[in-house]
């Protein structure tokens, strides 16, 4: 009887922690195959870009290509500088009729900024589990600015 019961109570301590597992786990998988966005330098979503260059005081277009896995997802831009302070933000949500691409453009004004390299981190949100979860990974794009030369 006490073999017994020692059975039973590994059996059950077992199925508790498959229980308790298959949520994390399934999380986990759902997010590890979510792709991440891109960025493109011309309006057309043709030339794919890592790095871009821009002049103090331009208007500067991030342009990304978002690829939607989830109904509900959302971004949230960080521009940093170079000593890692955000020096501008921009969110936004996008509601997913289908998983078509969406193509996504905000726009940077720099007039407040001195030259350097700035780093553009974009963070994916998507809501699953009842709860918004971050994709994994990130995209990131660096702009180099550069003093405006008179001539």
């Amino acid at each position: 009887m006490k073999k017994l019961r020692n059975h039973l109570s590994r059996a059950i301590a077992m199925i508790m922690l498959v229980l308790l597992l298959m949520p994390v786990s399934t999380m986990v998988a759902n997010a590890a195959s979510y792709p991440i966005l891109f960025f493109f330098e011309d309006e057309n979503f043709e030339k794919l870009i890592v790095s871009t260059t821009a002049t103090v005081g331009d208007e500067v277009k991030i342009r990304m290509l978002w690829y939607p896995v989830y109904k509900n997802e959302e971004y949230e831009m960080t521009v940093y500088d170079e000593d890692g302070d955000a020096v501008a933000t921009a969110s936004g949500s996008l509601y997913n009729y289908d998983t078509s691409s969406r193509r996504i453009t905000v726009t940077w004004d720099t007039s407040d900024e001195e030259s350097g390299r700035y780093r553009v981190v974009v963070v994916k949100k998507f809501y699953s589990l009842y709860r918004w979860n971050e994709a994994p990974s990130t995209s990131t794009l660096y702009i180099n600015l550069e003093e405006h030369v008179h001539s």
